[in-house]
């Protein structure tokens, strides 16, 4: 059984993929995969993949356009972190 990392997917103005963690430690993962065909997103922390959820056909196709995925989370002082990380998109 998978358990799901709270996050939320989003798109700014200028078209970027963004995943809002609301726990801050994720903001540092190292890569986030896209399983395409299960359209299942993952994100790589530690040497180890995390369960990030399902994304609906629109973010698939939003998250597949970029190269870099934005992170973003609120630290306990209600400070952003923020992090570009490489996608890596599965066929």
């Amino acid at each position: 059984m998978l358990i799901e990392i709270r996050a939320e997917f989003l798109k700014n103005a200028r078209g970027d993929a963004f995943i809002r963690f609301f726990d801050p430690a994720y903001v540092r993962s190292d890569i986030i995969i896209l399983d395409r065909p299960s359209k299942t997103l993952y994100a790589v922390l530690h040497e180890q993949e995390h369960y990030i959820g399902n994304l609906d056909d629109e973010m698939i196709n939003l998250f597949a356009q970029n190269d870099e995925i934005h992170l973003t989370a609120m630290l306990s002082d209600n400070k952003a972190l923020n992090f570009k990380v490489p996608l890596s998109v599965s066929q």
